[in-house]
C-alpha cells in the first residue's frame, strides 16, 4: 500500500463510527470536512 492510500485509509478509520449492532458508519458532516480540508491543501 503506498503512502497515500494508508493516509486516506487512516483518515476514515479515525471518523469511523460503531453502531451497536456492529455496523460501521460515517457521518456526512465529517465527511465533508475530510473534502474541504483536501481542497485547501492542494490550491
Amino acid at each position: 500500500m503506498n503512502e497515500i492510500n494508508e493516509y486516506t485509509e487512516k483518515i476514515f478509520e479515525d471518523i469511523k463510527h460503531i453502531d451497536e449492532e456492529g455496523n460501521e458508519y460515517w457521518l456526512a458532516r465529517e465527511l465533508q470536512n475530510i473534502r474541504v480540508q483536501s481542497m485547501t491543501k492542494y490550491k
